[in-house]
């Protein structure tokens, strides 16, 4: 089924970051930016067109935002990326809790890399960080969002942060469920999102 685009969309292949451009800067694209193995389980343009467009947009003086809850799904991607290289063919695999409890020595590589990965999130952005305070009425507004909207629970929550910050609405990710936030210009690689953008004349050009 296809993707029913609402926010304005840029190809950010054929797009140059500006001086007052403003970014948020989702989960995914910092894995591939900071996470040493990323390029290890994701495509070719994941892991080259993202770090370009990001390295650009601090060369023109871009602004960059981080958010706090970024930290626990990076955290995340990285120790299961981990895990899966550790696995490789063995069998049985090793499980998540296993991996965690039981190999200290892959547990420090993964501490490693989450470290190494947030202190080059934290040197990008600096202070310009969205707060993500989970209360309860952020938990109802982000369940309403869910309602109306395919997206997964971090990116409600990132979603209803961005709003409220009110001076952001440019976002850089890989992913395609935010294409469906009216609001926004998403900027992307992300081809089943940009064909789409195209087709639903949401394609911006700059």
């Amino acid at each position: 089924m296809p993707i029913k685009v609402r926010a304005n969309v840029v190809d950010l292949r054929s797009d140059t970051p500006q001086k007052d451009d403003v970014f948020f800067v989702d989960s995914n694209v910092w894995y591939w930016i900071g996470y040493t193995n990323a390029s290890l389980s994701s495509n070719f343009n994941q892991s080259n067109d993202y770090p370009n467009y990001v390295g650009q947009a601090l060369n023109e003086g871009s602004t960059l935002y981080k958010c706090t809850l970024s930290f626990a799904e990076l955290a995340h991607s990285i120790e299961r990326s981990e895990r899966n290289i550790f696995n490789g063919s063995r069998k049985p695999p090793v499980s998540a809790k296993d991996f965690r409890h039981n190999y200290p020595i892959q547990r420090q590589a993964v501490i490693t890399e989450i470290e190494n990965s947030w202190t080059l999130v934290e040197d990008m952005t600096g202070e310009n960080t969205i707060e993500v305070n989970l209360t309860d009425s952020a938990v109802q507004q982000s369940l309403a969002r869910l309602k109306s909207e395919a997206l997964d629970g971090y990116d409600a929550f990132m979603v209803e942060a961005i709003f409220a910050k009110k001076s952001i609405n440019q976002v850089i990710t890989d992913d395609s469920d935010f294409g469906q936030i009216a609001g926004i210009t998403v900027f992307t690689a992300n081809d089943k999102l940009v064909n789409a953008a195209k087709d639903q004349k949401k394609l911006l050009k700059r």
